[in-house]
């Protein structure tokens, strides 16, 4: 094609890297071929576009398919392609479908078409024997995603994969399947079973002929119970059965000796099921959401646990074994019925995330501080009435979750949380704050949200000299990080808080919603504000004052009732953008504004 006629679909030089999702099993796979998935989100992206890469070759689009043109204008590849992909600037290839066969473009031209490994037919509801079909002209293939696929009543036809010699890995949630058939214990090169999300009853004895299996997914199912054959798949590394109706679990599970992660959320269990501390390469274990009203000492067995989530499980005691798990870290213990913690907390030397939320906790063990390597600690929800002084020993806290309390006092020791960057104090009965808050150097979000008795001079003086970013707002609250800046959510207020003039490093303030009737002249102290948001308020005038906050950029009195603004203003050089829309200006005023503020962006 002659350079005339490129004109014709190639108008504008850009390009958009698609996206697609990637699970943690098959990041690799994802990063080495052009799956399905890939390629109808590259058509959405890519219409009439060209980009040359490296100067020499470039995808072309002709309004209908796909191709390949040099820089002379001449397809090297005629535009024959439902879905291509353009060049990556990491790797210097393009990617095509030819049928369902994945094809590689380099940039002097070549194409390379290796052997098909990977084949995901996800989430497109593809007929499942046609799809069929196709899989099996690919004999090599290692790798296979059918999840949402109609399979339904065709599941018996699945025993036809046998025929792949090599496949590992075989996905298939949410197909629709009441039953596995067993035929799927022919497939005796799987590693990896994915069945999640279907309504599969029960699973067949044939499982266990799947020796090599490392991974089996069968969660959100209606499974009633597990047949101890199962339990003869000794490779098996991780066992998922979340969220189907099994009461108990068989005996046979001791003999999963290789098994690092089980998980039995949501399954109504009765028991703790003792088999499972004789699983001693076990890491993690999710009980959560289940009727346990009780655990076994013996769970000190599982030395290499850590991670161990007992959410919403019916406790009121945790055992002396549980404190020497010192290789935990990560303890989920929300929602049970304990009202004391015990003191051998202390022990688990190495945790890192402790969930304590709605356990109805009064107090809080001395012993805690001894958690040196915590980043993450909730305690939302219960009944303390105070911070005490043992939390300030959690020098590597970064997020406190503690709303929802009966809070009223804060001990000075909370200063010592130099890493602290999250502070929830939501819903609490706090009336002042201590000075130590002014040392929280990593503070980037704090909630004080419904706590009315809050003194907000007290909050004045302790971030006296903190870089500060205030929003105030009756209805939502917007959450952001700032670079050595921290969001403080306060109590709704009704008036402009002149106390907070006391925070020299003040940086932005947003009272928006607050049927604010008058700006005082004390605004004048915010020497440091960058930007302001009064909207929707029922401010009628602007005093004189304001014309002293010389590094103010942005001023928002959007939706007030507002006829008049003083002549001050003009003093605001590095004004940037003033909204004055949703007033009573006349166009004359209005005019006369943008003239007075040339260099700014006036809205109305």
């Amino acid at each position: 094609m002659k350079k005339t006629t490129l004109s014709f679909f190639l108008f504008i030089v850009t390009y958009c890297i698609f996206a697609q999702e990637k699970t943690d099993e098959l990041t690799s796979i994802k990063q080495e071929l052009l799956l399905v998935d890939s390629l109808l989100q590259a058509k959405k992206s890519i219409t009439d576009v060209f980009y040359f890469y490296d100067d020499s070759l470039a995808l072309a689009y002709d309004g209908n398919n796909y191709g390949f043109i040099n820089k002379e204008g001449e397809f090297i590849i005629k535009p024959e392609f439902s879905y291509a992909t353009p060049f990556e600037k990491n790797t210097g290839y393009a990617h095509f479908l030819e049928g369902l066969k994945r094809c590689k473009l380099n940039a002097k031209g070549y194409e390379i078409t290796p052997d098909m490994k990977a084949l995901d037919m996800a989430s497109y509801y593809y007929d499942f024997n046609e799809t069929l079909e196709v899989i099996l002209k690919h004999p090599w293939l290692e790798v296979i995603l059918l999840d949402d696929v109609a399979i339904e009543e065709d599941a018996y036809k699945i025993g036809e994969l046998k025929k792949l010699k090599h496949l590992k890995y075989l996905s298939l949630k949410k197909c629709r399947m009441e039953s596995l058939p067993a035929a799927i214990g022919e497939l005796t090169s799987l590693e990896v079973l994915k069945l999640s999300k279907n309504s599969i009853k029960i699973l067949p004895d044939e499982l266990w002929k799947l020796k090599k299996l490392k991974v089996l997914k069968v969660n959100s199912n209606e499974l009633n119970s597990i047949s101890n054959k199962l339990f003869g798949l000794t490779y098996l590394i991780e066992l998922d059965i979340n969220y189907n109706k099994i009461k108990e679990l068989p005996a046979g599970v001791s003999n999963l000796s290789n098994l690092k992660r089980i998980k039995l959320s949501g399954n109504g269990l009765q028991r703790f099921p003792d088999e499972i501390t004789e699983l001693s390469k076990l890491e993690y274990l999710d009980l959560s959401f289940n009727k346990i009203n009780n655990i076994p000492d013996e769970i000190s067995e599982l030395k290499l646990l850590n991670h161990l989530n007992l959410y919403d499980s019916k406790l009121s005691t945790l055992p002396d074994g549980m404190w020497k798990l010192e290789n935990l870290e990560a303890l989920a213990l929300s929602s049970n019925e304990i009202k004391e913690l015990p003191a051998g907390i202390g022990n688990l030397s190495n945790l890192k995330y402790l969930y304590l939320s709605s356990c109805s906790l009064t107090t809080l063990p001395h012993e805690i501080q001894k958690l040196k390597n915590l980043k993450q600690l909730n305690i939302s929800s219960n009944n303390l009435s105070v911070i005490p002084e043992c939390i300030g020993g959690l020098t590597e806290l970064t997020t406190l979750y503690a709303h929802n309390n009966q809070i009223g006092d804060i001990s000075s020791e909370i200063g010592n949380l130099k890493n602290l960057r999250l502070f929830e104090l939501a819903e609490n009965r706090l009336s002042t704050l201590p000075l130590e808050f002014g040392q929280l150097t990593g503070l980037t979000k704090l909630s004080l949200r419904d706590n009315p008795a809050l003194n907000l001079e007290t909050l004045s003086n302790a971030f006296r000299n903190y870089p500060i970013e205030i929003i105030i707002h009756p209805y939502s609250v917007s959450v952001g990080h700032y670079y050595q800046k921290v969001e403080i959510v306060i109590p709704d207020i009704n008036y402009f808080p002149v106390e907070l003039a006391g925070i020299k490093n003040l940086t932005k303030l947003e009272l928006s919603s607050c049927n604010i009737l008058y700006i005082p002249k004390g605004i004048a102290n915010f020497t440091n504000l960058e930007h302001l948001k009064l909207s929707r308020n029922k401010i009628s005038s602007i005093p004189k004052e304001i014309g002293k906050l010389s590094n103010l950029k942005t001023l928002d009195f959007y939706k007030n009732s507002l006829n008049n603004i003083p002549s001050q203003m003009k003093k605001l050089k590095s004004l940037v953008e003033l909204n004055l829309s949703g007033n009573n200006f006349t166009d004359e005023q209005k005019a006369t504004i943008k003239e007075q503020f040339t260099n700014c962006n006036v809205l109305f």
